[in-house]
């Protein structure tokens, strides 16, 4: 179990944060201006989530019918997280009569890079089929996060190519997800010193979903559970057999 700083301590409602967009899946609860969060163990998220929340719920004495509303990490992420998230969070939000809050998952990212001083932020996480999910931020000491660039999907050369045109080396950029850990060009091909920081291990978390959606709360940003949708971005799921054969042969794996 893991205690995360929240925005607004006084006047937080309580949220139930889900985030399955990558290859976790992670649970979390905003209540009483703090926010829980744990990782569910075992199984694929569509098996995993339920208990998760149910745990999480019992553990801190919250029953369903006090959460004000439920935010869920929208994407962009994985096909079938993204469904699962926002399924289970319609589910809970049409059978409560709540809300849901639509988080975008790269902003997810950012905040988790919030330090003593405003600073710009560039996602980029591996979307696979050798392309990359990306979006740039930017993010305050409160950990309220601005978007820049909403996000996009591109191959790395190409980002790599953005990055040099679009970001101004004289500020210092944080450099996060792991797709510049998958991708090292999207470092080294960049301008000297552009990259104050980098951080390819992280990844979208549960108590960041509940820190923006509680923003977007106070903000009047919550709709209903008919309105909510993923974030998806890429409408190809998987690489045909001649594709994966040319990604293989670029990655010189044949």
């Amino acid at each position: 179990m893991i205690v995360a700083r929240t925005p607004d301590p006084v006047s937080s409602p309580t949220i139930l944060a889900l985030e399955v967009s990558i290859d976790r899946c992670t649970v979390g609860l905003l209540y009483a201006g703090a926010c829980v969060w744990r990782e569910a163990s075992g199984g694929r998220a569509a098996e995993a989530i339920l208990p998760c929340i149910e745990t999480l719920l019992a553990d801190h004495e919250i029953p369903r019918s006090a959460l004000d509303a439920v935010a869920f990490s929208a994407g962009p992420g994985g096909f079938t997280g993204l469904r699962v998230a926002c399924g289970v969070a319609q589910g809970l939000g049409w059978a409560l009569e709540r809300p849901l809050l639509v988080v975008d998952s790269l902003a997810a990212v950012a905040w988790q890079t919030a330090t003593a001083q405003t600073q710009r932020v560039a996602v980029a996480i591996d979307a696979r089929m050798g392309e990359v999910y990306a979006g740039l931020y930017a993010v305050n000491p409160e950990g309220e996060v601005q978007t820049v660039h909403a996000p996009w999907l591109a191959d790395p050369d190409s980002l790599s190519a953005s990055f040099a045109q679009e970001l101004d080396p004289s500020t210092d950029w944080v450099a996060a997800g792991d797709a510049f850990r998958v991708y090292p060009q999207l470092i080294e091909s960049a301008e000297p010193n552009l990259w104050g920081r980098v951080e390819t291990t992280f990844a979208p978390r549960a108590d960041a979903i509940a820190s923006i959606g509680t923003r977007l709360w106070h903000a009047g940003l919550a709709v209903s559970a008919h309105e909510a949708a993923p974030i998806y971005i890429r409408n190809k799921v998987a690489l045909d057999v001649g594709e994966q054969r040319a990604l293989r042969v670029s990655r010189g794996q044949i």
